[in-house]
């Protein structure tokens, strides 16, 4: 393993550290088709975007069922829920299934991120001059400004093989900033801090984005729905829709990052069969280009 490697955590939600330079992209947005819209057919990573007819408690049940690593840990992931976010690795393969489980899709978009060493944007929403909004624990006025989840990524060597670094974090900004791809150690505005989410993926696996479950703070009389949403939920929880009745959900919004490991990176079958016994791991079984 290179010393790039070693210097990356396996999977951290807290904190944002700089990537290392890796090559540059520039990420490409259009509507999915209705079939394969969940493929990861590009080295590094892949944005698939649903949106959803669903909320985020039954997001959660669903994606629980789905997951297939300790991520993040109990602290990280409470964390994470106080910014109003919900992550999980599960593998690209069962996305179909996930969404079928989490509800009616009414919209999908893929954004061919790559490997960029830049911030590229995956979502935003754009906020009113007196919109509130919770962040790192205070509330922020919106003065018409853009709430953004943005990532950057490079594909590295590990010790089964190889994964993609990636870096995912919200910020608010200026309303007028261009996001499409910009450099920097941090995303462009005021980054929410709890809300960054660091993992190494390998091939075939997905980290899914989700607005979290409001998390009640316990503080004075009030109700958690007299409280501004969080940052999560403002940008990517229930949205009020024409048709919505006591029966319906608003549309919530779902982020899929898809990994494709390079296979010049990826072990062959021979070395897999033929690795020391004492490695301290069982290597997974070579993925399918």
């Amino acid at each position: 393993m290179s010393a790039r490697a070693r210097a990356w955590p396996i999977c951290s939600a807290i904190g944002v550290a700089a990537l290392a330079a890796s090559c540059a992209s520039t990420p490409s947005e259009a509507p999915a088709p209705a079939a394969n819209i969940d493929r990861g057919d590009s080295e590094g990573l892949v944005c698939v975007r649903y949106t959803l007819d669903t909320d985020a408690p039954r997001m959660e049940a669903v994606v629980a069922a789905f997951a297939t690593r300790l991520f993040p840990t109990p602290d990280e992931r409470a964390a994470l829920a106080h910014e109003g976010l919900q992550v999980a690795i599960v593998p690209a393969s069962d996305l179909p299934d996930i969404r079928t489980r989490l509800g009616p899709l009414t919209e999908v978009t893929r954004v061919i991120v790559g490997q960029s060493a830049n911030w590229v944007e995956l979502a935003h929403r754009d906020l009113g001059a007196d919109d509130l909004v919770m962040m790192d624990g205070a509330f922020m006025r919106g003065d018409g400004g853009a709430l953004r989840i943005s990532v950057r990524d490079a594909v590295m060597p590990d010790a089964d093989g190889g994964c993609v670094q990636t870096e995912v974090a919200m910020h608010l900004t200026p309303a007028t900033l261009p996001m499409q791809s910009l450099p920097g150690d941090a995303p462009a505005g005021r980054v929410v801090m709890q809300s960054a989410i660091e993992c190494c993926l390998h091939d075939g696996e997905a980290l899914l984005i989700l607005p979290a479950p409001t998390v009640s703070t316990g503080k004075g009389p009030a109700t958690t729905s007299d409280l501004p949403p969080t940052a999560g939920v403002a940008l990517l929880g229930e949205r009020a829709s024409p048709e919505r009745s006591k029966d319906r959900h608003g549309y919530s919004v779902a982020i899929a990052l898809i990994a494709k490991v390079p296979a010049g990176i990826r072990p062959s079958p021979a070395e897999e069969v033929d690795a020391p016994a004492d490695v301290g791991h069982t290597a997974p079984a070579a993925a399918e280009p």
